[in-house]
């Protein structure tokens, strides 16, 4: 009989040590890019993973926002604090000569905006193409089940641009990408839950049968 604990508790710990490794694995960078789709989410607009593009540029009008959020929903509690990276390109028609201000704020949306990292750039005059490129380090983003993942652009402006969505061929040139941590939104791997459930059965099952072995 004791070997044949022994011999569970081994199969049981390679188990859970398995989904361990299987987590550490699939942890990635991700990418979304930006599209002028309407949102299904009710917001503004949609930013697909992987690839996409859109057929036309999005104004942001003076001293405004527009969301664009991620098509799927996160379906279950995800941890996503790391080091973030955003591309925005676009334009500031009639206004070559003048400097320009955004912001982008990267967040989650439940039933209202939550921003989680900020950066602000201002690019100098001489050209209607500008570009706001950064990383973006977040020490804390929790997500839960049911919340999407979320940019905001802010026109800091007094007059409005036009935020590149479109690519002659291949994906948007504005797009955002995850941390190198990232477990896999909208939910980690399925094979690694399935994985870490068994480990925890195998063992919590065990311990009740050794539990009723000693009380007889």
């Amino acid at each position: 009989m004791n070997v044949k604990r022994s011999t569970f508790v081994i199969v049981a710990a390679l188990a859970l040590l398995a989904s361990m490794v299987g987590m550490a694995s699939a942890a990635a960078s991700q990418t979304w890019y930006f599209t002028n789709a309407p949102s299904e989410a009710g917001l503004h607009y949609e930013m697909h993973k992987g690839s996409g593009s859109g057929t036309a540029d999005v104004s942001v009008l003076s001293n405004k926002h527009r969301y664009w959020n991620a098509q799927a929903v996160a379906v279950d509690s995800i941890d996503m604090h790391g080091q973030w990276h955003v591309n925005i390109d676009y334009r500031v028609p009639g206004h070559a000569s003048d400097d320009s201000t955004i912001e982008v704020e990267i967040g989650l949306w439940s039933d209202h905006f939550e921003s989680k990292g900020t950066h602000e750039a201002t690019a100098t005059g001489g050209s209607v193409n500008r570009n706001l490129n950064a990383n973006i380090n977040i020490n804390s983003f929790d997500m839960s089940s049911g919340d999407y993942l979320l940019l905001r652009v802010n026109n800091k402006n007094s007059y409005n641009i036009a935020v590149n969505t479109t690519s002659v061929s291949g994906n948007s040139p504005s797009y955002l990408s995850s941390p190198s941590t990232d477990p896999g939104y909208p939910v980690p791997e399925l094979s690694t839950l399935l994985l870490t459930g068994m480990g925890a059965l195998m063992l919590g099952g065990f311990v009740i049968y050794s539990r009723r072995r000693n009380n007889k």
